[in-house]
Order: structure tokens, then sequence, then C-alpha cells
């Protein structure tokens, strides 16, 4: 997969061999600009921790 990411982005040498450095620089600035859609690298567990955290620390008074 990286290799057609790599080729489709131009991160390739002459020969074929992938530029591993270039085409994750690629991939890293595509996903803080959101050029590869919504994204999270946040996991399950990690997501309910914070928001147990963010209930305990503003709580909704209704």
């Amino acid at each position: 997969m990286i290799e057609k990411i790599a080729r489709k982005r131009g991160a390739s040498y002459i020969g074929g061999k992938v530029d591993l450095h270039e085409v994750s620089r690629i991939l890293l600035h595509e996903l803080h600009d959101g050029i590869l859609g919504k994204i999270t690298l946040d996991i399950p567990k990690m997501i309910k921790q914070e928001s147990v955290k963010l209930e305990k620390t503003y709580p909704i008074n209704l």
C-alpha cells in the first residue's frame, strides 16, 4: 500500500524504490491538513477516558 501511495504522490526513487521518509512526510502533512478526511489516532478506550475526565471537570447541571 505504501508503495502505491509513494508512486501516486511522486515519492519514489528512479528504479521504483520507495522513499519512505518522503512518503511519510506527505502522509502526515495530508493527515494534518484534513486531506485524508476526518481521521483520529485515538482508540475508543482513550476517547471514553477523556470523556469521563471532562465530565468530572466540567459537570453539566441541567
